[in-house]
Order: structure tokens, then sequence, then C-alpha cells
């Protein structure tokens, strides 16, 4: 076994005469034992979606790694179509990479366009071990949802009031929501929300409430998968619940 280090070979035969062949051209090589640096990428998850524009244009990395000594430093690219958008190196004194886990944000473009990356990411080690180059595909999704306020459109006779708000998103919605105030006020009257399930890119959200005279009204929007978030809306309704009701109390008839 050699140790690690530079090494020189160099050969030359010998016959059973005795008689020596000229001496080969030394070769040097370096024997490098240590385990190679391994890294992984945790999130984003593969082939998963995530949204750079709620993270504050950034693109948050985690992983873990494994060494026998430590990670140096771990450079990373970001590729669209096989086009850089940009690169980052995480450095082991000033990003963490110490105890086997790291987390970073990596600052990307405001106008970043949806669609699938890779992200390629490389590991050294202090013996200057690099590990295997490794790709990691994933989705972004920075487009918000579209919503519409189907009911209420006018203002309502009686107590009881339908809510229903329909969305629409290319990816996947993860929840509606339409919530009722009082007009004037801060805190949420009449909370109401439908979870959409297995990222369905087009739902609806119903409700019905009983709400007493007054003036209200109903702040909606939708979620998608990515967490964005829609344009948020007020839509406000006046609810006379108090109609006026009729008792037949003699009936003729000629």
């Amino acid at each position: 076994n050699l140790a690690n280090g530079t090494h020189t070979v160099a050969v030359q035969a010998v016959a059973a005469s005795g008689l020596e062949s000229a001496r080969s051209t030394d070769r040097t090589f370096t024997v490098d034992a240590n385990q190679l640096p391994q890294a992984t990428i945790t999130a984003p998850a593969e082939n998963g979606t995530v949204s750079t524009r709620v993270n504050g244009n950034k693109l948050n990395v985690k992983g873990t790694f494994t060494d026998d000594k430590a990670v140096n430093y771990l450079q990373l690219e970001l590729v669209k179509d096989g086009n850089r958008v940009t690169d980052y190196t995480m450095n082991h004194d000033n990003d963490g990479l110490q105890d086997g886990n790291f987390e970073v944000n990596i600052p990307v473009a405001a106008n970043l366009a949806d669609g699938q990356y890779n992200l390629i990411y490389t590991a050294t080690d202090f013996e200057n071990g690099i590990g295997p180059r490794t790709d990691h595909f994933f989705n972004i999704d920075n487009t918000k949802p579209t919503v519409t306020l189907v009911k209420p459109s006018v203002d309502i006779q009686g107590k009881n009031v339908q809510i229903e708000v329909s969305a629409e998103d290319a990816v996947g919605l993860s929840r509606i929501t339409a919530n009722i105030y009082k007009d004037g006020e801060t805190t949420v009257y009449k909370p109401t929300s439908t979870a959409v399930q297995n990222g369905e890119t087009a739902a609806t959200h119903t409700a019905s409430v009983e709400l007493e005279s007054g003036r209200y009204f109903v702040r909606y929007n939708a979620q998608d998968t990515a967490k964005n978030t829609s344009t948020t809306t007020d839509y406000y309704f006046t609810v006379d619940a108090d109609i006026p009701s009729a008792k037949v109390t003699k009936h003729t008839v000629n």
C-alpha cells in the first residue's frame, strides 16, 4: 500500500543472463486514499417546484455533505436550457460548511423565467479532493394564480350569503381563501377557505355564511403549490337581513 502523496515509477527489464535494459522515463503520480467529498442537495426537491419571487428573488438551497476531512468549498451553477443563469461558491469559513449540513440563498434575477432548471454542484475538500459533478433538476414557478369572485356579485337580501371563488394556475393550486370582514374593521369576521387537493390547476371554493344586516367586504385570493399568491382583492357588499315576512291569518275561498 502506498502512502498519500507524490510518487515516481520507472521500468527496467533484467534478463536471466543478468543483462539490463535501459531505464524508462520516470513517471510521477499522486496517491490520495482519502474519501472524496460527496454533497447532496435536499432542497429544492428533485423535480420539485419552487418560487424564487416569494423568497425575495433568491433560490434557497439546502443539502448535506460527507468527507473524511472537511469540505473546503462547494461550487453551485444554475443552468437553464444549457445556459448558465448564475453561479455561487460556498466557502467553508463563511457559509457554514462545518457540520455536514449547508443552506444558502442564491441571489437571482427578479424576472427569472418559469421552467426546468439544473443545479450543477461539485464539492472540494481541504486535500483538493474533488467530488463528483452532480446534476439536480427542479422547476421554478414565479407566476401568480388567477382568481375570480363569482359570488356575491350584488347586495344581499336575507342573512344567508353564498361565497364562490374560482382560481387557476398552470402548475397547481394549494389553497383558495375568501374571508369576510365588517366594513371598517381589520379582523376577520367569518373565515372561509378550501385546501386544493393534488395540486389541481383549476378549482372552486364555495361557502355559505349567515350575516346580520350591515356593510361587509370579502377579501379573496389563491395560492399555488410554489407559494405564489394571487393579487388579493376586496369586494364590498351590503346585507339586508331584515326582510319583512307576511303571515296568512285567514283565507276565504269564494
